[in-house]
């Protein structure tokens, strides 16, 4: 996502956080009363209304992004999955399938989209974004390589319309960012905004 332009009203705006935050409470002191909720959803819910409090205020999207790695995570417990950011293990896991795994592929993804629509050759700029990605702490165990990366940007691409809408709005907010190649450089060397490195 990206910045927005023009803010609303600030006071609008704390407003509705403040009924949004009252509705999760109520959720998650009566998650009974709630036909689809679980004891998560509570939380689920408070985290998903800060983070879009900091996107409709205008401020960088990266404040935002370790609330929405833990609502991914707390989403990947209702599910019954157990998600690194919840595992007590130091290491990552080797065949983890949480939505924090996904998040890593949807970046690695979206930078090889946006290398070859500069024109980069898709297996030269591939080879180049594993070996980056590969030393992110999430992937670490994976043996990410050139290949790797260009399946995950296929079936992406070909997947479900909610890790379509993930990538594109990756892809977007990188298009749109002034200082677009630094923060690529930036995430490759670092990992995705809100990700641990340790």
């Amino acid at each position: 996502m990206t910045m927005s332009r023009n803010p609303p009203d600030p006071i609008l705006l704390q407003r509705k956080l403040f009924e949004a935050l009252r509705e999760a409470a109520w959720v998650h002191e009566k998650p009974d009363q709630n036909p689809n909720g679980t004891r998560w959803t509570g939380a689920i819910m408070a985290c998903h209304s800060v983070a879009q409090f900091l996107y409709s205020s205008g401020v960088d999207p990266a404040l935002a992004a370790s609330l929405l790695e833990l609502k991914a995570g707390l989403m990947d417990l209702e599910q019954g999955n157990t998600p690194p950011i919840f595992s007590l293990k130091s290491e990552p896991l080797k065949r983890d399938r949480s939505s924090h795994r996904k998040f890593h592929h949807a970046w690695a993804a979206a930078i090889l989209e946006l290398a070859m629509k500069s024109g980069e050759e898709e297996i030269l700029a591939a080879d180049r974004i594993a070996r980056s990605v590969s030393k992110w702490h999430a992937l670490s165990m994976q043996g990410v390589t050139g290949t790797t990366v260009v399946n995950w940007r296929k079936s992406i691409k070909g997947g479900s319309k909610e890790e379509r809408r993930q990538f594109e709005a990756i892809c977007t907010e990188l298009e749109k960012d002034p200082i677009a190649m630094e923060r690529i450089h930036s995430v490759l060397k670092n990992g995705p905004p809100g990700i641990s490195k340790s």
